[in-house]
Protein backbone atom coordinates (compact mmCIF):
# COMPACT_ATOMS: atom_id res chain seq x y z
CA UNK A 1 0.00 0.00 0.00
CA UNK A 2 3.16 2.52 0.63
CA UNK A 3 4.40 1.68 -2.46
CA UNK A 4 1.44 2.74 -4.26
CA UNK A 5 1.26 5.92 -2.38
CA UNK A 6 4.74 6.94 -3.13
CA UNK A 7 3.83 6.23 -6.54
CA UNK A 8 0.97 8.43 -6.69
CA UNK A 9 2.74 11.06 -5.36
CA UNK A 10 5.53 10.64 -7.57
CA UNK A 11 2.36 11.00 -10.60
CA UNK A 12 1.67 14.19 -8.78
CA UNK A 13 4.80 15.50 -8.42
CA UNK A 14 5.60 14.78 -12.58
CA UNK A 15 2.22 15.79 -13.57
CA UNK A 16 2.81 19.53 -11.89
CA UNK A 17 5.96 19.75 -13.19
CA UNK A 18 5.29 18.75 -16.66
CA UNK A 19 3.12 20.82 -18.91
CA UNK A 20 1.48 20.75 -22.26
CA UNK A 21 2.93 23.64 -24.83
CA UNK A 22 -0.01 25.84 -26.59
CA UNK A 23 -0.56 27.66 -29.51
CA UNK A 24 -3.05 30.66 -28.82
CA UNK A 25 -3.91 31.61 -32.95
CA UNK A 26 -5.60 34.99 -33.84
CA UNK A 27 -6.34 35.82 -36.97
CA UNK A 28 -8.53 38.99 -36.19
CA UNK A 29 -7.46 41.48 -34.05
CA UNK A 30 -10.98 41.84 -31.90
CA UNK A 31 -9.84 38.42 -30.79
CA UNK A 32 -6.08 39.43 -29.30
CA UNK A 33 -7.56 40.75 -26.05
CA UNK A 34 -9.26 37.32 -25.09
CA UNK A 35 -5.71 35.89 -26.04
CA UNK A 36 -3.65 37.70 -23.96
CA UNK A 37 -5.96 36.26 -21.13
CA UNK A 38 -5.77 32.84 -22.31
CA UNK A 39 -1.84 33.46 -22.51
CA UNK A 40 -1.43 34.93 -18.88
CA UNK A 41 -4.15 32.52 -17.14
CA UNK A 42 -2.37 29.13 -18.81
CA UNK A 43 1.03 30.83 -17.71
CA UNK A 44 -0.08 31.27 -13.73
CA UNK A 45 -1.17 27.18 -14.36
CA UNK A 46 1.31 25.75 -16.28
CA UNK A 47 4.65 28.21 -15.72
CA UNK A 48 7.06 25.88 -17.03
CA UNK A 49 4.83 25.67 -20.19
CA UNK A 50 6.05 27.41 -23.73
CA UNK A 51 3.21 29.53 -25.58
CA UNK A 52 3.26 30.38 -29.36
CA UNK A 53 0.86 33.14 -30.14
CA UNK A 54 0.67 33.08 -34.14
CA UNK A 55 -1.40 36.21 -36.28
CA UNK A 56 -2.56 35.95 -39.47
CA UNK A 57 -5.29 37.44 -41.22
CA UNK A 58 -5.23 41.13 -40.00
CA UNK A 59 -4.52 39.88 -36.65
CA UNK A 60 -0.93 41.36 -36.65
CA UNK A 61 -1.80 44.57 -37.08
CA UNK A 62 -2.16 45.22 -33.70
CA UNK A 63 1.77 44.95 -33.26
CA UNK A 64 2.18 47.55 -36.03
CA UNK A 65 0.74 50.33 -34.07
CA UNK A 66 2.90 52.08 -31.17
CA UNK A 67 1.19 52.94 -28.41
CA UNK A 68 -1.38 50.18 -28.81
CA UNK A 69 -2.41 48.74 -25.72
CA UNK A 70 -3.14 45.36 -26.77
CA UNK A 71 0.78 45.46 -27.89
CA UNK A 72 1.90 46.75 -24.53
CA UNK A 73 0.09 43.39 -23.22
CA UNK A 74 1.86 40.98 -25.53
CA UNK A 75 5.42 43.05 -24.79
CA UNK A 76 4.65 42.35 -21.12
CA UNK A 77 3.94 38.70 -21.08
CA UNK A 78 7.12 38.64 -23.30
CA UNK A 79 9.36 40.42 -20.90
CA UNK A 80 7.82 37.84 -17.93
CA UNK A 81 8.38 34.71 -20.25
CA UNK A 82 11.11 35.80 -22.35
CA UNK A 83 12.37 32.37 -22.97
CA UNK A 84 8.98 30.48 -23.11
CA UNK A 85 6.74 32.89 -25.07
CA UNK A 86 6.87 33.59 -28.40
CA UNK A 87 5.30 35.67 -30.76
CA UNK A 88 4.89 35.11 -34.38
CA UNK A 89 3.86 37.05 -37.58
CA UNK A 90 2.67 35.53 -40.24
CA UNK A 91 4.63 37.53 -43.75
CA UNK A 92 2.06 36.53 -45.97
CA UNK A 93 -0.86 38.48 -43.81
CA UNK A 94 1.47 41.46 -43.40
CA UNK A 95 2.73 41.74 -46.90
CA UNK A 96 -1.13 41.58 -48.01
CA UNK A 97 -1.74 44.42 -45.15
CA UNK A 98 1.23 46.90 -46.70
CA UNK A 99 2.82 46.64 -43.68
CA UNK A 100 6.58 46.95 -43.57
CA UNK A 101 8.40 44.55 -40.99
CA UNK A 102 10.39 47.48 -39.54
CA UNK A 103 6.84 48.61 -38.57
CA UNK A 104 7.06 45.10 -36.27
CA UNK A 105 8.73 45.48 -32.75
CA UNK A 106 11.85 43.22 -31.78
CA UNK A 107 9.76 40.86 -29.71
CA UNK A 108 7.98 39.16 -32.63
CA UNK A 109 9.40 37.05 -35.38
CA UNK A 110 7.73 36.90 -38.73
CA UNK A 111 7.62 33.67 -40.41
CA UNK A 112 7.09 32.92 -43.98
CA UNK A 113 3.65 31.13 -43.28
CA UNK A 114 1.41 31.36 -40.28
CA UNK A 115 -0.36 27.86 -41.41
CA UNK A 116 2.73 26.42 -41.92
CA UNK A 117 4.05 27.05 -38.54
CA UNK A 118 0.73 25.90 -37.20
CA UNK A 119 1.40 22.70 -38.33
CA UNK A 120 5.03 22.46 -36.90
CA UNK A 121 3.99 23.33 -33.62
CA UNK A 122 1.20 20.95 -33.41
CA UNK A 123 3.47 18.16 -34.73
CA UNK A 124 5.66 19.17 -31.50
CA UNK A 125 2.84 18.32 -29.16
CA UNK A 126 1.70 22.25 -28.86
CA UNK A 127 -2.23 22.21 -28.24
CA UNK A 128 -4.11 24.64 -29.92
CA UNK A 129 -6.67 26.80 -29.18
CA UNK A 130 -8.45 30.18 -31.09
CA UNK A 131 -10.24 32.40 -28.91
Amino acid sequence: MRSLSVLFCLVLLIGSVMSQDLLVHVDDPTEADEAAANIINYFIQAPNANVAAVFNGVGPIIFSTPGNSLLKEYEEIYRQYPNQFQVLLCNNSIHGLNIPASAFPSFTTIVPAAVASIAELQQKGYGYIKP
